[in-house]
């Protein structure tokens, strides 16, 4: 009742002007049966009006002519409050709509982003995938033990924990975000829609390493969900190899190298104005032992060593090449180190049905 009163009180100007539609003319004049006050501004309102506009023109001295213009500034006073409340509140309406218009298509933008960032990743995935054997195989045989911790599946979020642990001496440490994109991937099998990131912990231990990952509810109709996780790195240690490098000209190596029964062949170095390149191969088959990338320090004449690890150059070619920019800082002569042979094992996949 109260609202519909504010609501005629503020029509009223425009309901004396016959500016309201009839629907709007029928709610005022059956309100103004029953509440004095809006009767009474009503009449006020005629009363500036009539005086405002019916005056004899010849009978007009500077007392009414004040007067007038005192009833007609109220007028446009209301008549402009009046404006400015419709003129905001269609402004504010515009504004709002334009915002959820613009989100919705930022959203739909994002969902596009991240299905190609993943549907790269499943690319790069399934051709890692075809190369290498079996993801189980290389597990078993890398020394690595995976097990899935925790499997939380909600219509607010959605919690994937799981670790690596490994008795291998031989192994230095493992680790999952090694070159971008590289994260676990949870698809709405139902929806087909992927389950947006919120949160990813770490947690580094004495041969072992924990992921959590934290992700979107699903949909209340969901019946299963697709899961891949991020490929992973394992990094071997190596014998202490250094090679003096030649600064203007190529430093020949051809060595071979044996690291966790793989064999490489390290080719040469070439420095440039802007980086080092390492030329390798790996000369067991990726698909009998896996792909392994080899991975290089630099070491300046102050003793300072340059690394770019955890992130590794992921190859699949024959002829591998490792760089690292020539930084700033970098004094020479240089000095090239074999740091890891790091073993790429393809992520795990894995289905649930939602009960």
């Amino acid at each position: 009742m109260q609202e519909r009163h504010i609501l005629v009180k503020e029509l009223l100007s425009l309901y004396i002007d016959d500016m309201v539609d009839p629907k709007a003319k029928d709610i005022i004049e059956e309100h103004l049966q029953e509440c004095d006050e809006c009767k009474a501004e009503l009449m006020s309102l005629r009363d500036d009006k009539d005086f405002s506009i019916s005056f004899d023109t010849e009978e007009i001295n500077e007392d009414t002519t004040k007067q007038s213009e005192v009833a007609f500034i109220k007028r446009v006073s209301k008549y402009r409050k009046k404006i400015i409340l419709y003129t905001t509140t269609f402004l504010l309406s515009f504004t709002i709509g334009s915002w959820y218009l613009s989100k919705e298509r930022t959203d739909e933008k994002w969902q596009a982003e991240q299905n190609k960032a993943n549907q790269e990743l499943v690319n790069l995935d399934s051709e890692l995938v075809s190369l290498s054997p079996p993801q189980e195989q290389i597990m078993k045989n890398s020394g690595l033990d995976l097990q899935l911790k925790t499997k939380q599946i909600s219509t607010s979020e959605t919690i994937f924990s799981y670790t690596y642990q490994w008795s291998n001496p031989n192994i230095d440490f493992v680790q999952e975000d090694i070159y971008w994109p590289n994260n676990l991937i949870a698809m709405d099998l139902t929806n087909n829609t992927v389950l947006t990131h919120k949160e990813n912990k770490s947690n580094f231990g004495n041969s072992l390493l924990e992921e959590t990952w934290t992700l979107s509810g699903i949909e209340k109709n969901t019946e299963f969900i697709g899961v891949e996780l991020p490929n992973l790195a394992v990094f071997y240690k190596t014998a202490d190899i250094s090679y003096p490098l030649l600064q203007g000209k190529d430093t020949v190596i051809n060595e071979e190298i044996t690291v966790n029964n793989v064999r490489f062949l390290i080719e040469k170095a070439v420095i440039t104005d802007s980086q080092i390149n390492v030329y390798y191969r790996q000369l067991d088959e990726i698909p009998k032992v896996g792909l392994y990338d080899l991975s290089f320090n630099i070491l300046d004449e102050n003793g300072k060593s340059w690394s770019k690890e955890p992130m590794i150059d992921f190859q699949d070619d024959v002829e591998r090449t490792f760089t690292i920019p020539i930084y700033k800082d970098m004094k020479g002569p240089l000095t090239l180190n074999l740091k890891h042979a790091v073993l790429v094992i393809p992520g795990m996949h894995y289905k649930f049905m939602i009960s």
